[in-house]
C-alpha cells in the first residue's frame, strides 16, 4: 500500500492531514520564511537554504 505522500505525487486522491504531508508543510513554511528574511546580497545564505 502507498503512503499518503507517494499518493500525491502520483496525482491520486490522498489524505493532506496526513503527519508527514503536514511536517513537510510546515518544514517548508519554516524555509521560505527564512529565505524571505534574507537580504539580496546575501547570496551564500540563500543558497544554503535552497539546498
Amino acid at each position: 500500500m502507498r503512503n499518503e505522500k507517494q499518493k500525491m505525487i502520483a496525482g491520486e486522491y490522498y489524505h493532506p492531514a496526513d503527519e508527514t504531508l503536514r511536517s513537510d508543510r510546515l518544514r517548508a513554511r519554516q524555509l521560505i520564511y527564512r529565505y524571505n528574511l534574507t537580504a539580496p546580497d546575501e547570496k551564500n545564505e540563500r543558497q544554503a537554504i535552497l539546498h
